[in-house]
């Protein structure tokens, strides 16, 4: 394991107002940058939604009346142990992209794309986009991964706050918060309306490579397929974040704190990365990030690279070596778009599959009643 290395501790601790925090994120977030994202407002790019009120009989936050008394389901946590640790997995909610085709396979064919997504009895007109992040307690600290879509994306996300409170967590609890990358559905919820942070005892923590792209003059995202003005949109969140908030930099497979190791995973963003959390002997549980945005069409065709990576190519490497690993270890797999409560396995599909054209598959584990 690496040890901790910290660069230095940068930022600002200059506040933003509501207005500015929302017009240099609203076009930013790897998927929020898309076209037909549900909840930004097509014919006005990078517009959100505001919170409705809650509705009577509907749990907080929950999107929407339906049928029957409430159309929310669930507490928005899932608890396990992973040996001495305890780790949560805590939704901010989900979104619908749509289409699939071809935001997430933009080296793919239609034909593929619906494909695997029929296999999975999903809807190539619309996929579910879940946004998951972590909470691990070490016994020593408490740490949250990544502080989901805030105001960016609609009233389905934005509610890790009440979730991380279901869970039975309090912000001023949380003693560090890690982010994997600075696309908009893991850093919008980290700054409250005024620009301060959400967990106010908590140190900020965020790879160099990370730090230095977007901290960088001119970002270089020509390689994305995104259009022009949503790449601005991306630097110009990333850029009024980092100027905001002070953070510790890490560097390589840096240990963020005893038994959770970073593991580099460059690509979709030059600092993107995912996590190992190592509870002693066989008690391990591997974050892929965002190497799958969506396990239907990712893990059959883990060669297809989404609109927003940075380095499509890098992208792609860092998948298969993670999948590889997932798959060769049988380790305990989650992730930041898996479907919640995206805990499982990554398993090889057999031959007859693979020639169809699917590489690997998603394993969810059995429910567990008890963590």
């Amino acid at each position: 394991m690496g040890q901790l290395s910290v660069l230095s501790t940068v930022g600002s601790s200059g506040s933003l107002s509501r207005r500015e925090w929302i017009r240099a994120t609203a076009l930013t977030g790897a998927v929020a940058a898309a076209p037909g994202v549900v909840g930004a407002d097509p014919h006005q790019p990078g517009t959100t939604h505001a919170r409705q009120p809650d509705q009577p009989g509907q749990p907080a936050g929950s999107p929407g009346a339906g049928p029957g008394p409430a159309c929310g389901q669930g507490a928005g946590f899932y608890r396990l142990a992973v040996g001495t640790a305890q780790v949560t997995v805590v939704s901010d909610g989900a979104f619908q992209l749509s289409p699939a085709y071809p935001t997430l396979a933009v080296n793919g064919t239609r034909e593929n794309v619906e494909r695997a997504l029929r296999r999975e009895f999903l809807s190539p007109e619309g996929v579910p986009t879940h946004v998951n992040a972590l909470l691990v307690r070490t016994g020593t600290d408490t740490v949250l991964v990544d502080a989901g879509c805030g105001p960016l994306f609609g009233p389905t996300t934005g509610h890790l706050i009440e979730n991380l409170a279901r869970a039975g967590t309090r912000p001023d609890e949380i003693t560090a918060v890690l982010l994997t990358h600075l696309h908009g559905d893991h850093i919008g919820g980290l700054l409250d309306e005024a620009g301060r942070s959400r967990f106010p005892k908590a140190e900020l923590l965020l790879h160099a490579d990370e730090h230095a792209f977007w901290s960088a003059e001119d970002p270089d995202l020509s390689a994305s397929a995104l259009p022009a003005e949503r790449r601005a949109g991306m630097v110009r969140a990333a850029k009024r974040l980092l100027g905001a908030a002070r953070f510790t930099l890490l560097r390589g497979a840096a240990q963020v704190r005893p038994g959770i190791v970073l593991v580099p995973a460059p690509g979709h963003t030059p600092g993107h990365c995912g996590l190992l959390i190592d509870g002693g002997g066989d008690n391990q549980l591997l974050s892929i990030t965002d190497a799958i945005h969506n396990a239907a069409i990712q893990l059959a065709h883990p060669e297809y690279y989404v609109a927003f990576d940075t380095a499509p190519e890098q992208a792609v490497e860092a998948r298969k070596r993670l999948l590889d690993r997932a798959a060769a270890e049988r380790v305990l797999v989650t992730g930041a778009h898996l479907p919640f409560p995206a805990i499982g396995h990554v398993r090889r599909r057999d031959e007859e599959s693979r020639e169809a054209g699917a590489a690997y598959e998603w394993v969810p584990e059995v429910w567990r009643w008890h963590a």
